[in-house]
């Protein structure tokens, strides 16, 4: 689905939160995979 390009009913000009939705997942997901290694670690 394609973010809206028409942000005016929220009264802003832009896409509040621009981004690649994938590359947004990616980083979680390492993020993610990050945070259980030190979580074994303690």
């Amino acid at each position: 689905m394609a973010r809206p390009s028409d942000w005016s009913p929220v009264d802003m000009d832009s896409d509040p939160t621009p981004g690649e939705p994938d590359e947004v997942r990616e980083l979680a997901r390492e993020l993610q995979e990050f945070a259980d290694d030190v979580g074994e670690a303690l």
